[in-house]
C-alpha cells in the first residue's frame, strides 16, 4: 500500500513536524521495525520475490537480496516531532478542526468505505490556508466485498466532491506510477494515477 513512513520520513527531514496515519498492523508492525529497530543504512536482508512464482523470467531474479532501510531512519534528534497515530482515519482525525498546515496523502483515498468523508474530513482538519497534495488510483479497497459498503465513484466525481466541499484545486495532473512490483519480471502494474494540489481558503 502506500508508504506512509517514506512520506512523513522525507517531510519531517526536509523541517516540518510529521505524524502519519495507518490502520493495517502489518504496515504499523513494518513501520515500526524500520523506523525504531533499525540503526544502520542498508542493515538489513530481505528477499522480497522469493515467494513470487509467476512472470519469472529467471531464478536470479527471484531469489535476489534487497538491503533495507535505504536511509539512516534513526538518525532524528531526540525532541523530534515526529509520530504516529494507529487506526481510523476518520475516527482520530474528526475532532480535530483546523488543525493542521497541510496534508499528503498517497494510495489513500481508495482505502475508504466513503470516499466522500475522507474529503470532508480532510477539509475539516486542515487550517484556512491549509494544503493538502494527494496522489493515487482509484482502486477502491471495499468493492465486491461481502459485507462491506462501499462509495465508488469516478475521478471526474472525485474532483466535483472535492471542488463542492470548499477546495481549491491548484495542480490535476496524471502520474504513471508502478505499485509493489517486480521491475525486473514479465508483468508490472502501472497505475495512470490522480495528482492533485489543493488549498483550503483563508
Amino acid at each position: 500500500r502506500k508508504d506512509v513512513n517514506g512520506v512523513r520520513f522525507v517531510s519531517y527531514k526536509l523541517g516540518y513536524c510529521s505524524q502519519g496515519n495507518e490502520w493495517s498492523y502489518f504496515m504499523l508492525i513494518a513501520g515500526n521495525f524500520i523506523l525504531n529497530k533499525s540503526q544502520n543504512k542498508l542493515q538489513h536482508t530481505i528477499y522480497p520475490f522469493v515467494h513470487q512464482t509467476s512472470n519469472v523470467v529467471n531464478l536470479e531474479d527471484q531469489f535476489r537480496a534487497v538491503m533495507i532501510p535505504d536511509v539512516q531512519t534513526t538518525a532524528l534528534p531526540p525532541n523530534a516531532d515526529f509520530s504516529y497515530a494507529a487506526g481510523d482515519f476518520v475516527e482520530i482525525y474528526s475532532d480535530k478542526p483546523d488543525y493542521w498546515d497541510a496534508l499528503v496523502t498517497c494510495f489513500f483515498l481508495d482505502t475508504a468505505n466513503n470516499i466522500i468523508e475522507f474529503i470532508e474530513t480532510i477539509y475539516k482538519i486542515l487550517k484556512p490556508g491549509g494544503k493538502w497534495i494527494n496522489l493515487g488510483p482509484l482502486l477502491y479497497h471495499y468493492t465486491d466485498m461481502p459485507g462491506e459498503q462501499s462509495i465508488d465513484i469516478s475521478y471526474e466525481e472525485v474532483l466535483h466532491v472535492i471542488t463542492k466541499t470548499g477546495f481549491i484545486i491548484e495542480k490535476n495532473e496524471r502520474v504513471q506510477t508502478f505499485y509493489t512490483h517486480n521491475p525486473k519480471g514479465m508483468m508490472n502494474t502501472l497505475y495512470n494515477a490522480g495528482f492533485l494540489s489543493l488549498s483550503k481558503p483563508q
